[in-house]
């Protein structure tokens, strides 16, 4: 009995060993995912990720769709039209011709005020400009006469467009057809190709020489 004593030890201590490991082994497979689950746990584990990114097509974050150089130019800009509208307040005339024709088309209130300003300081553009806008009453009461005095001031200066205006104005309804013509050759004279179109189909002597001009 003595003698297999120590045998029956060594074999009970191997059998609660196997025990023991069987044990562990099965507690392991239950908290690890199985082949399937991995793929679900990895998926569950991505989805705060997912949650942060933008849906496709979805417009950036503001914070990052301005690069910083885009960011710089804004600032840029928006600084700029404040020393430019500094400058006008001032007196400056070019400033107010700038913002003349900055604001013409998209501002009538802005516009109305540094058109006359500038049409008043002399500019020939916003003489046109203002003109053009009291013709329309774009920003105040529309006035006939008065835009074509506007016209004029801004055609004494020979600018092309308000040349061109005045032919057309004294041709048709201002019914007074040698000042129109005269109006038209001027224009022609500095490239208006509209200008040289309504000669020719007048007949007007010399329209050829007006299109060499700018031909």
């Amino acid at each position: 009995m003595k003698r297999w004593l120590p045998r029956v030890l060594v074999l009970l201590a191997l059998a609660i060993g196997a025990g023991a490991l069987v044990r562990w082994r099965y507690h392991g497979a239950v908290s690890q995912p199985t082949a399937t689950q991995a793929p679900h746990q990895a998926a569950a584990n991505e989805k705060p990720l997912a949650a942060n990114m933008p849906a496709a097509g979805a417009s950036p974050s503001p914070l990052t769709a301005t690069s910083p150089q885009a960011a710089n130019e804004t600032i840029l800009s928006r600084d700029s039209n404040s020393d430019l509208e500094a400058a006008a307040r001032s007196g400056s005339l070019q400033a107010q011709s700038q913002l003349c024709s900055q604001t013409v088309s998209r501002d009538d209130a802005a516009a109305t005020v540094w058109c006359e300003a500038a049409a008043r300081g002399g500019d020939a553009n916003a003489q046109f400009l203002y003109g053009g806008l009291v013709d329309v009453g774009k920003g105040l009461s529309a006035d006939h006469e008065q835009a074509t005095q506007w016209y004029e001031k801004a055609a004494a200066q020979q600018h092309m467009q308000a040349l061109y205006v005045l032919g057309k104005r004294y041709l048709g309804e201002d019914k007074d057809p040698g000042r129109g013509l005269l109006y038209l050759r001027r224009a022609a004279a500095r490239g208006h190709t509209g200008a040289l179109a309504l000669l020719r189909e007048r007949g007007e002597h010399g329209a050829d020489k007006y299109g060499t001009l700018i031909q």
